[in-house]
């Protein structure tokens, strides 16, 4: 199965970061608003997503450290949202 991606100045997000799944349900409303944030920036190729990606990392390790979510929660959330899949997956499709 081919996976599609977005392309954006700060990197290449695969189109699955806008699927919700099980850890995106039940978060502090300042991770979830950060999350919301950072995908509106997707979608508009904002000139901020690096911005938006620190403050996105930044709420998942204030969540973690704060015992509202478990290491795995926090990452899985840093790899969905943070390239750090894309950019480690040596996926070929991603260009």
């Amino acid at each position: 199965m081919k996976k599609s991606y977005i392309r954006t100045r700060q990197g290449i997000f695969p189109v699955t970061v806008f699927e919700k799944d099980m850890y995106d349900v039940n978060l502090p409303k300042y991770l979830g608003n950060d999350i919301n944030a950072l995908l509106k920036g997707i979608k508009e190729n904002s000139t901020l997503l690096d911005c938006l990606m620190d403050e996105v990392y930044g709420s998942i390790n204030s969540a973690y450290w704060d015992g509202q979510i478990s290491e795995e929660h926090a990452n899985h959330l840093r790899e969905k949202y943070l390239l750090l899949s894309c950019k480690e997956s040596g996926d070929k499709n991603v260009r």
